[in-house]
Formats: C-alpha cells, structure tokens, sequence
C-alpha cells in the first residue's frame, strides 16, 4: 500500500517470507496479486530447507526456524531507541534504572535522584553550619524538606502522599497510578486493585507498567501464568523505547535458547545505558567467537567493528547519565550510577 507511517510492525507473510505488510486488512488487499509468487517462492524455500537439512543433518523444520531467527535478528538490530525522558529540572537523561529516579506525588513529575539529593545535601551543610537538628527520621523524609520541583514541603505520612498520587492518577497522571500502585500492592488485600491500576496505566501508554505486569504473567506472580500475554505486554513496553523491557526481553529468549535474538536485544539496550545487557552482550560475544574460529560456517554474527561500536553507544549513554549532583548522590546514599 506503500504507507510509511512508524506506527505500524510490518509483518512478514508466512509462506514465502519475503513480503511484508502494515496489517491484515492490507494482506488481503494484497493477496490476488501476490498468491502466484508466494505458491513459488514456498515451494522453492520448502526445496531449499530440505537440501540444507539434509546437508546439515538438521530437520526441514529446524533449518525454517533457524532461517527465522537470523531474520528476526537483523529486524531487531535496525531498531533505534528513542531519546529517553529527561529530569525536568537539570535537562539530563533519566538513567534507564526506575530506582534512580523519583516520583514525586506533589507534582506528579519524577526527578533524577542527583536534583533530588540536593535538597538534602542542603539540609546536610545547613545543620553542619547552625548546630541545629535538620534531620527526621520518619519514613526517611528529612524535617523542612521540600519538593525539588515545586517546593511543596514534604510530608513523612504514607497517607497524605498517597491522597496526593491519588489526586494525579485521576488527572491521568500514568506515573502517579503506577506510584499508587506500588504503594496499595503492599497493603492486605491490595494485589487486585493494584493490578487494575498498573492495567489501567498501561493502556493510557505507561511503559513501566506494561513491564511490571509482563513480568508478573511470565512468572506468575500474584497472577496466573498467561506467556503470550507476558510477552506482548514485553514487547509493547520495549518498542516504545523501555531499556529495562528490551533487556528483559533479551533473557528471556535466552532462557528459551534463541540466543541470536537474545543477543539483539541486548546489543539495543546496551546502546541505551543498560549495563545488565552490556555484560551478558560481552559475555555472549566472546563465547561465540570463539566457536566461530572453530566452525568458519558461522553467518550472521556481530562483527569487532559492530561490537565496538555497541560498545561506544553504551559508553556515551552512560556518561550522559552521569552528573556532579548524581555522583554526590552516589556518594551520599550509596547508589550505583555509573560504574
């Protein structure tokens, strides 16, 4: 139909697997026109399997599911990620790692933990310089503390802040319904609505969320098992740009031993900051080069130059990443930013 828009997953049609289209509906326009190929090119892709099975001592079936991968491979590595979201206040790109950034329900936007520390570096240097007691130890909330954003002060009751993510969610603040969320599943009898609320961010386009609940159907965590749902709730969060779906991902399909997709989506993440997908990338890479010098029949693999070039966006990503005021909140608290 020769649409270009970037909201449609081309699929490939099946039987010749050399097609592809936006949907079904464009397929079926399709067909009359492409049915006399497609019967040749099967026939001929059928013929080609059983050859090469029969030269590799593999099955028919074995060889069309290797050929898929391969394939599935290369779609993968063509994918660019989106630019991450940004700390409202210093402009820089939030770490893919949820636990280094914060949500702050006063305001509904979530700061990286280095804007986040100033105020307590603050407070810190204010009772070193007075004498004067800055510190309450309730809940971890610092006494006079205030939003980093919009100054609001903070407040240690579990209560209040869930009052003020519950008046966000209702404005449709997807990361307030997920703090919410976070905040009930802990609660007696609180998996259930907490699981309509990750649902209900999900479909308005929460990312993390999505992954949360992926997550919970392929481990059947509070939920029952459900992988097909799993994987497309996966496989949603990390084409829309989620570095920590598309490493998951990439375990995942190492666990099934489908290691060249494996290692695609961990050569994305990697290029995303992600230094789980970095390593396991590495460690793969290594392990597979020196089977390729073994068997010189090997196709299809990432060569030095792509490796190395991986390896860059890794390390641009992560210096990103780095800030003075994050680095002081690596110290102060203890947080693993940039290793």
């Amino acid at each position: 139909c020769g649409n270009e828009d970037d909201e449609y997953t081309l699929k490939l049609c099946t039987a010749c697997r050399s097609v592809r289209y936006c949907n079904r509906q464009c397929q079926v326009r399709h067909r009359s026109q492409h049915k006399a190929e497609c019967t040749r090119l099967a026939k001929k892709d059928r013929l080609i399997s059983q050859v090469v099975a029969l030269q590799l001592g593999m099955t028919p079936e074995e060889v069309k599911h290797e050929r898929w991968q391969h394939s599935e491979m290369k779609r993968i590595k063509r994918f660019i990620l989106p630019p991450p979201p940004e700390c409202p206040l210093c402009a820089h790109p939030l770490p893919p790692d949820p636990g280094e950034s914060t949500f702050n329900p006063c305001c509904g936007h979530i700061i990286c933990v280095g804007c986040e520390s100033e105020e307590v570096v603050a407070l810190m240097e204010k009772e070193a310089r007075t004498g004067t007691a800055m510190f309450q130890n309730v809940n971890g909330i610092y006494k006079n503390a205030k939003c980093s954003f919009c100054r609001t002060p903070k407040s240690s009751s579990q209560d209040v802040n869930q009052a003020r993510a519950l008046k966000r969610a209702n404005k449709g603040n997807v990361d307030a319904m997920r703090c919410l969320a976070d905040v009930i599943k802990e609660q007696e009898g609180g998996l259930e609505e907490a699981l309509d609320l990750y649902q209900k961010a999900a479909d308005a386009g929460d990312l993390v969320s999505a992954h949360i609940l992926a997550v919970r159907y392929l481990q059947a965590d509070g939920v029952e098992k459900n992988e097909k749902k799993g994987l497309q709730l996966l496989k949603r969060a990390a084409n829309g740009g989620l570095v920590i779906a598309r490493d998951a991902l990439g375990a995942h399909c190492s666990d099934e031993g489908e290691y060249c997709i494996a290692m695609a989506h961990w050569s994305v993440a990697a290029k995303g900051g992600s230094k789980e997908s970095m390593e396991q990338f590495t460690k793969h890479y290594i392990a597979f080069v020196k089977e390729i010098k073994k068997d010189k029949e090997i196709e299809n693999w990432y060569s030095k130059e792509e490796y190395n070039e991986i390896l860059r966006s890794y390390q641009t990503a992560r210096e990103d990443f780095d800030t003075p005021s994050r680095r002081r909140a690596k110290t102060l608290l203890g947080i693993n930013i940039n290793d």
